[in-house]
């Protein structure tokens, strides 16, 4: 069975009244979708799980849809391309913390650098201490000889994997580390590699790294670069230094530079002033700087802005008239609600993600229904956006993952699929157990 056809037995299932079903006869598909996870074959797993919930007639199965989306994780660590291994890792930033720690630890094995370097990622995320001890090994440089053989590509990617656990290891509180390795790393010709370099020298707080830091905010060409550069700098308690950048990039002609100067207001109190967001960001010729900017002085509560909001809900963008309209929501006018909701069914593709953002900041359970239409998006930006809606502090709750989640669990998207299996078993682990498992007889 396809995925449309499975969603359309789905929906006809959903209005249908329920299948009564023999216990015994829950209990072989219950085995029978085990095994097929357990052989590896998860995709054939998922379709006699939803087979399963469309022939019982009840609506989930927690314990079965927890270990399926198990295993959907740990093929995607064991499958055979790089992109999938490290897609699978970086989708533990949603997990439980204990399945999250023990599979990205088991990754720094990874004969991939970029799945090592997300393994990495993840356990600097997690904030334990104890990960220095499994992520040091990682500093160490290749052998001479193996050094001959290695590509430019490939010392490029190695020289990257050490930069990310440089920063990590700063960040657990490792206090020893020298500053020399990141300051070389930010004199490299990958741009990447010189962000990430400026990182770790913030987190390592050591006032040797200035100089290399002052280069990277003012004379490196990549912004990438830049900002990373500033926010090192914060760290190193400069505040004067990011005002007066943040200030400057305030009046960039480049919307990614401007956002950042708006979210360094909204997140530090510095550059832009909150007048400035208001009468002269909102007015941006970009939409993506208006949508922030709109949503910055709903974030900070700047009542007297309004007026202009309502004004920006009459815009034609559909990203900007919900950016305002959620704006004026925090700003306790739910009048301009249904804008939001309007730009569900956008032709905009971000619009839509971003709407879904919204209706689940606002009240989510509200909104069920449009989460679930949205997981069939044809954008896979939008179908994250419709899983991502049952993260925890989402203000879904924990347990409604295990009745919406499901489906995402066969999606095509890599990064679908597996941030969904990772917030299957998060809600599992979130100190709240999860529905009971009903059975219908034929009594």
């Amino acid at each position: 069975m396809n995925r449309i056809g499975v969603l359309i037995a789905l929906l006809v299932a959903a209005c249908a009244p329920p299948v009564r079903m023999p216990p015994e006869a829950v209990q072989r598909h219950r085995q029978d979708i085990l095994a097929l996870a357990a052989d590896g074959k998860t995709k054939e797993a998922w379709e006699q799980y939803v087979e399963l919930i469309n022939t019982s007639g009840v609506a989930q199965y927690p314990a079965v849809l927890l270990q399926l989306a198990t295993r959907v994780l740990e093929r995607g660590f064991a499958a055979p391309g790089v992109e999938v291994r490290e897609q699978a890792v970086r989708a533990l930033q949603y997990c439980d913390h204990e399945f999250a720690f023990t599979a990205a630890a088991g990754r720094l094995e990874d004969e991939d650098t970029t799945v090592r370097a997300a393994a990495v990622d993840v356990l600097r995320k997690l904030g334990r201490p104890a990960a220095a001890k499994l992520i040091r090994p990682q500093l160490k440089p290749p052998a001479p000889e193996d050094k001959e053989f290695l590509l430019t590509e490939g010392l490029r990617a190695l020289e990257s994997l050490q930069m990310h656990a440089m920063w990590a290891l700063a960040e657990l509180g490792e206090k020893s580390l020298p500053v020399a390795p990141a300051v070389k790393g930010m004199t490299g010709p990958d741009p990447h590699i010189r962000a990430v370099g400026a990182r770790a020298l913030g987190a390592m707080g050591n006032p040797e790294a200035l100089p290399s830091l002052r280069y990277g905010l003012d004379e490196d060409i990549e912004w990438e670069v830049n900002s990373a550069s500033a926010e090192a700098l914060l760290k190193l308690g400069r505040r004067g230094i990011v005002e007066s950048f943040a200030g400057r990039v305030s009046r960039s002609d480049y919307p990614e530079k401007v956002v950042w100067s708006i979210n360094m207001r909204r997140s530090h109190a510095l550059g832009p002033t909150v007048d400035w967001i208001w009468r002269e960001a909102t007015y941006n010729a970009s939409a993506e700087v208006r949508m922030r900017a709109a949503v910055c002085l709903g974030e900070m509560e700047v009542h007297d802005a309004a007026p202009r909001l309502i004004e920006m809900t009459e815009h034609l963008e559909p990203l900007v008239k919900a950016a305002a309209a959620y704006a004026l929501a925090m700003l306790r006018d739910r009048s301009k609600i249904g804008i939001i909701v309007e730009a569900t069914g956008s032709r905009d593709p971000e619009a839509r993600a971003r709407a879904v953002e919204y209706l689940t900041a606002l009240d989510g359970e509200r909104y069920l229904g449009i989460f679930r239409s949205l997981e069939e998006d044809p954008d896979p930006r939008v179908r994250l956006a419709a899983v991502l809606a049952f993260r925890p502090g989402g203000g879904l709750p924990p347990q409604m993952a295990f009745q919406y989640l499901a489906w995402p669990l066969g999606d095509e998207n890599d990064e679908v699929r597996f941030t969904a299996a990772a917030l299957i078993r998060k809600a599992r682990h979130a100190g709240i157990a999860p529905p009971a498992e009903p059975v219908r007889t034929g009594n």
